[in-house]
């Protein structure tokens, strides 16, 4: 194409067809056959127009032999188009702009979409949650029936209400709770005196507002841990980071009870007595109360009394396309 500009206005043109068929065969004969003229810049090939009384000016643009598409050569423009087949044989004529062409070897496709990472934490238990889902709660029960068999004897019972506990954030409260049975586990197992840390434990707060809207007040953790007898000893470590309203330690067993409303419980029961109602409606001899919303994991065990984690909820499935 030919880019005339003459006084002040500018005026694209198209050569003719005849000098384009000149043009051609000038071109299959060699680079060497090329017009050059004062107005026509070396190695550039074209019609050149007669001096007028204006100055004109020629700008010649060359075409570039981008090729045809490929899907292993993409361009940056995710698209080529096919400008002819003359490259420009003079040292000072500009280099192709599509650097894809000038690759040795073809490039990986381009893709428009990537996989998403893994999260690092499970995002499903990271929700809040009024009761305890009946599949964790059968763990629990299994962890708290196989301690004994295990050469556990879960017999101290640790309940921490923190005394700032309403003024955090859900979030907050569950790193503070985490952070408590990380180093009461790393204690014990310090400690040569006591066992072999073996512990299950639950959250729980007292439910309050309506119930389309329910909320939750004076958050606290349950542990029931094997003491080996040395309630003394896990009394003393708790009182010396907590202050005595802030703790409560008393001794427990694993006999089963009757309860006095019928109901038959022991010491798990006790820790995960905020089941849900599906479950407890299903078993009405199961102990049972009402809880208030928590963010995050709600029960959790030591590996040596279940190697297996609580059960999250299904994830959501993922919309198609």
């Amino acid at each position: 194409m030919t880019i005339t500009t003459s006084g002040p206005l500018v005026q694209a043109h198209e050569p003719s067809q005849g000098v384009s068929d000149d043009l051609e065969k000038d071109l299959d004969k060699g680079p060497e056959n090329v017009v050059s003229a004062p107005n026509n810049p070396a190695g550039f090939s074209g019609p050149v127009s007669p001096p007028g009384d204006q100055p004109v000016l020629e700008i010649l643009i060359p075409d570039q032999e981008l090729g045809l598409f490929q899907p292993d050569r993409p361009s940056r423009g995710r698209a080529r188009a096919h400008l002819g087949s003359y490259k420009p044989q003079h040292a000072d004529a500009p280099e192709p702009a599509n650097d894809d062409t000038l690759a040795e070897a073809p490039s990986k496709p381009k893709r428009a979409w990537s996989l998403r990472k893994r999260e690092s934490e499970d995002l499903r238990r990271r929700t809040k949650t009024l009761a305890i889902t009946g599949a964790v709660y059968e763990q629990g029960r299994q962890a708290f029936g196989s301690a004994e068999a295990k050469g556990h004897d879960l017999d101290c019972l640790v309940t921490i209400r923190p005394a700032a506990v309403d003024t955090m954030s859900p979030e907050e409260r569950e790193d503070l709770f985490k952070k408590m049975v990380h180093a009461m586990r790393t204690a014990f197992a310090a400690n040569e005196n006591l066992p072999e840390p073996a512990y299950l434990w639950s959250r729980e707060s007292k439910r309050v507002g309506t119930a389309r809207k329910p909320e939750g007040v004076g958050e606290h953790l349950h542990v029931v841990v094997a003491s080996g007898g040395r309630l003394d000893l896990v009394e003393k470590y708790f009182r010396k980071h907590l202050s005595g309203h802030e703790v409560d330690v008393r001794p427990v067993d694993a006999v089963t009870r009757r309860l006095r409303n019928g109901q038959i419980g022991d010491a798990g029961t006790y820790l995960m007595k905020a089941v849900e109602p599906a479950y407890w409606r299903k078993f009405p001899q199961t102990p049972h109360r009402a809880s208030g919303p928590i963010f995050g994991q709600r029960v959790g065990w030591s590996k040596n009394l279940l190697n297996e984690q609580p059960v999250g909820r299904k994830p959501r499935p993922r919309r198609a396309g």
